[in-house]
Parts: C-alpha cells; sequence; structure tokens
C-alpha cells in the first residue's frame, strides 16, 4: 500500500497551513495516545456486549481518522460504527474489527515516519 493510500498529504500539508509543524506533531502524539484506547474500547464493547460504547469509540475513532486525512481508516472506523447499530453479532463485525485493528497500526507507523521527519 502507497504511503499516500495511508495518509492524505494534502491533510496533512492542510494542517501545517493551519498551525505549523507544531500542530502536525501535536495531532500526530493525539492520534498515538488516543488511538489504542479507542481500539480497545471497541473490543472491550463487543467483548461485554456494550454496543453503545463501541459505538462511541468507533465514531471517535472515525473523526480523528478523517482530520488526519487517513481516509481508509475512517471508512473502516465508519463500517464498524453501522455493524454496530444492526442487531446481533456478525461475522462481518468481527472482520471489520480486524480490518479496523490493522490499518490503525498502518496509520500509526506510518505517522511514526511523518512525525520523525518534522
Amino acid at each position: 500500500m502507497a504511503d499516500e493510500d495511508t495518509i492524505d498529504p494534502e491533510a496533512m500539508a492542510g494542517l501545517e497551513a493551519l498551525g505549523g509543524l507544531e500542530l502536525v506533531r501535536n495531532m500526530i502524539d493525539l492520534f498515538g495516545a488516543n488511538t489504542p484506547a479507542r481500539l480497545a474500547a471497541v473490543k472491550a464493547g463487543l467483548e461485554s456486549d456494550d454496543r453503545q460504547e463501541a459505538r462511541r469509540a468507533a465514531h471517535s475513532m472515525k473523526s480523528t481518522a478523517a482530520s488526519m486525512g487517513a481516509r481508509r481508516l475512517a471508512a473502516l472506523a465508519a463500517q464498524v460504527e453501522a455493524l454496530l447499530a444492526a442487531p446481533g453479532a456478525t461475522p462481518d463485525l468481527t472482520r471489520a474489527v480486524g480490518e479496523l485493528e490493522r490499518e490503525a497500526d498502518r496509520v500509526a507507523a506510518r505517522l511514526g515516519e511523518i512525525r520523525a521527519g518534522t
């Protein structure tokens, strides 16, 4: 997967235009600090059948990912959020959460590279 497929360079440029490299660094740091907890909340909500909590965490991930230009991660979080709104457990939900986790790891790695270059 190309770097541009993980993080939209235009989104990073937009953040830099808004607040300079300091804002970019801060946003990357916040992403790194918050995303693992949100992903854990999605999984915990599934395990405890607290779909509302899992949906809130997926929604937060979607918003954060979109602001960082992580379009695929935002789309996967939206998919998980929608699946959580449907009644019952589905194999699609388990698969989607796995994809969400893998993409979050890819995004975190790419953002780490961007952070190291700023």
